[in-house]
Parts: C-alpha cells; sequence; structure tokens
C-alpha cells in the first residue's frame, strides 16, 4: 500500500524514484477525500463561477474569465488548485470542465438577455482535449441554450497539447468548426 502511494506521488510530481514517508499517509487520504467530496460538490451546486474582467493594454473590457471556485460545505471556499489537479489525474475533471462549460452558457444566455455580449473564456484540461465528446457536448449546449459560439472562448494550458498532440488537434479542429476561438493560458 506504501509502495503504491509513493508510486502514485512519484507519477504525480514525474519523478523517477521517490521514497515513502508518512506524510504521504495524510495526503493520500485528503486526496481521496477531496475527490469523493468534489463528486458530490458537481451534483450539489457547490462549485461556482466568477467571472473576472480582461483588459486589453489600452484598459478596454474584452471580455470575461469565469473562475471556477469550490463551496464546500465544511471547508469553505476551495481554490482550483487545491482540487483540479486531483480532478485531472482521477478523469473527474470531465465532469467538472462539462459543469463549468454548462454553467457559462447559461450566464452567457441571462447576459445576452440583459444586453451584455461580451465573451467568456473558460480553462480546459489535457483531458478534455482528448474526449472526443467534447466538442459535440458543447456544441449541444450553445444551441439549447441560443448562445452564439463566438461568445465563449477556451483557454488551454501548452502541455495540454502535447500530451497526445494528434487527438489535441483533432478537438480543436472541431471546435473551431462550431465557432470557438481557443488561446494559449
Amino acid at each position: 500500500r506504501r509502495a503504491d502511494m509513493a508510486l502514485n506521488v512519484a507519477k504525480t510530481k514525474q519523478l523517477p524514484v521517490l521514497r515513502f514517508n508518512h506524510a504521504m499517509e495524510a495526503t493520500t487520504h485528503t486526496h481521496f477525500a477531496l475527490l469523493s467530496d468534489l463528486k458530490l460538490a458537481v451534483t450539489q451546486h457547490q462549485l461556482a463561477l466568477y467571472y473576472q474582467p480582461k483588459l486589453s493594454m489600452h484598459g478596454d473590457a474584452v471580455g470575461l474569465e469565469a473562475l471556477l471556485r469550490w463551496n464546500h460545505p465544511l471547508l469553505g471556499l476551495i481554490m482550483p488548485d487545491a482540487f483540479i489537479g486531483i480532478a485531472e489525474q482521477t478523469g473527474a475533471v470531465r465532469e467538472v470542465t462539462r459543469y463549468v462549460v454548462a454553467e457559462a452558457v447559461q450566464q452567457l444566455r441571462r447576459w445576452s438577455d440583459d444586453g451584455l455580449k461580451q465573451p467568456v473564456a473558460v480553462n480546459i484540461s489535457a483531458r478534455d482535449l482528448q474526449d472526443d465528446s467534447f466538442p459535440r457536448f458543447v456544441a449541444e449546449k450553445l444551441t439549447a441554450s441560443g448562445v452564439h459560439a463566438s461568445l465563449l472562448r477556451f483557454e488551454i494550458t501548452e502541455r495540454a497539447l502535447l500530451d497526445n498532440l494528434d487527438a489535441a488537434a483533432q478537438t480543436l479542429r472541431a471546435l473551431q468548426q462550431i465557432g470557438i476561438r481557443v488561446s494559449l493560458d
């Protein structure tokens, strides 16, 4: 069990060798508790989006960025750096991203109804780029809400492109075909 813990930590930190220490047990326990809670957070709408303005070099508003926060019932507000890594390692990031996209699209619909048409950028992960059903999901959400694809943007990291370049390129082409702009974060 301890060897497995050390192996998982080594893989996460991309280390060739790692010696087990007792702090790993506490970290692993916290890791699994957060993962279990995160699955509930998606279904119980504990995740929230906060919108930060994006400004041009001249100070003009050019859009918004959706920032994810987790309103944990016991731990309070949790920043994404405490749970997104866990979600990516376990595959739970797919549900988190889909939740975020759905919420952002609904917010775009409400703002459009009020006359505000600013694009919103959402961060997506490497796993999202490996998911060939992701572009279809996005298209369905946009169509159902009546939000124009030009109002939704995705931001990715360079690392996300390198994980599986062929699959990422295919997903990016499919997103581009429905009118989604993607930028490097």
